[in-house]
């Protein structure tokens, strides 16, 4: 296991090394000139030369990729134009929205997806049947980002339970807390329980079907027994690799909804650095995004040995 953690976070560091090279030029290229935004259209051209020296983009392209590289290593991200302040910290006070939000749909996507799943596959035929598979139907066709402008008219414009938008941290009390994140959660976990029933049901399908289910029931075990103790354990292998993907996904795809719900999160910070060409705080974004997500998808490959003892690591 050791050995193959350690192949694992070699090649992610060359993954790593790839997207920052991606990041850096990709973002470079695009037009829009970051001294020009900050100084104005009225700016002198000595004062556009002087602020772009200071900011180091009067210098060869790959020496600035080096420098912000090693930066990244040594944790420094850099200075962000348009807040006046370390990207480090920036991202440090707009991560606990994120990664709340992230957390909290997920495990409500979880606890609504995967027994609606079991459910569809063990009534397979049956009307219960059909409206799970209807509500994924409409669950993964209807956007997340119109799933929230529905929940905010009903629940906060029509019937004011929560409120529309705004995020109120922890610190300021737990139930504020959680209903400034119930609304955005729910339209995130719309979806994605969507999805995770419909894979739930379809993995439970096909596991029911093999020989050591049948010789399981012909033993006199109750249908309980079986499904959660022979059966989801070796359909939890989908399952889970969805799962991941999820996580990865809405760390990359919450931009939306942060915005929707106006959450000062990293979705947010981002979209507003693009806006004013914060090139050092979005390459730290992304690049913090894809950590996270080659960090997940680590975990999940872990995991695959915990539910299929099969499959060997050495």
């Amino acid at each position: 296991m050791t050995h193959y953690i350690m192949r694992r976070l070699l090649s992610f560091t060359l993954v790593l090394i790839g997207v920052s090279i991606i990041i850096f030029f990709v973002l470079h290229i695009l037009p829009g000139d970051p001294a020009q935004i900050i100084l104005g259209t009225q700016a002198t051209p000595e004062k556009l030369a002087n602020l772009r020296h200071l900011m180091g983009l009067d210098r060869p392209i790959i020496v600035q990729y080096f420098d912000w590289l090693k930066g990244v290593f040594t944790g420094d991200l850099g200075h962000s134009i348009s807040y006046d302040t370390s990207v480090a910290s920036l991202i440090g006070t707009r991560m606990e929205v994120t990664l709340f939000l992230t957390f909290f749909a997920i495990f409500l996507s979880v606890i609504i997806g995967i027994p609606l799943g079991i459910f569809a596959a063990t009534h397979q035929g049956t009307p219960g049947d059909y409206l799970v598979m209807l509500f994924s139907q409409i669950g993964i066709a209807v956007p997340a980002f119109w799933t929230g402008i529905l929940l905010i008219y009903f629940f906060a414009v029509k019937f004011h339970i929560f409120p529309a938008g705004g995020f109120i941290p922890f610190s300021k009390g737990l139930i504020p807390f959680l209903r400034s994140l119930i609304l955005p959660t729910l339209s995130i976990a719309i979806v994605r329980a969507s999805v995770l029933a419909r894979m739930s049901r379809s993995s439970v399908l096909e596991v029911m079907r093999e020989d050591y289910v049948r010789t399981a029931r012909s033993k006199g075990l109750s249908e309980r027994v079986v499904i959660y103790k022979h059966v989801l354990k070796n359909a939890f292998i989908p399952i889970l690799t969805v799962i991941g993907l999820q996580i990865g996904q809405l760390m990359a795809g919450e931009i939306v909804i942060e915005n929707v719900f106006y959450l000062p999160g990293l979705g947010q910070l981002v979209m507003r650095s693009i806006g004013q060409r914060d090139l050092p705080t979005v390459q730290a974004i992304v690049l913090f995004i894809a950590v996270l997500i080659i960090l997940i998808n680590l975990v999940v490959d872990i995991l695959y040995g915990y539910f299929d003892p099969r499959i060997k690591y050495e």
